[in-house]
């Protein structure tokens, strides 16, 4: 089975709808604060760029 790049994205937006219902003040500096764990900015550069792409808000 081929999963397309637009296939991702529609359920990377799903997830993340899903997440903000839950969590509805989920935003990218939360994420950021959570990510302390990650020591190199390139790591944790990558993950925030994914959340953003998925719709995570900037705030």
């Amino acid at each position: 089975m081929t999963v397309t790049a637009q296939k991702c994205g529609v359920a990377a937006r799903a997830t993340v709808e899903q997440l903000l219902a839950r969590h509805p003040g989920f935003s990218l500096p939360f994420a950021e604060q959570k990510l302390f764990y990650l020591k190199r900015d390139d790591q944790r550069r990558l993950y925030l760029d994914a959340l953003a792409r998925a719709g995570v808000p900037a705030s």
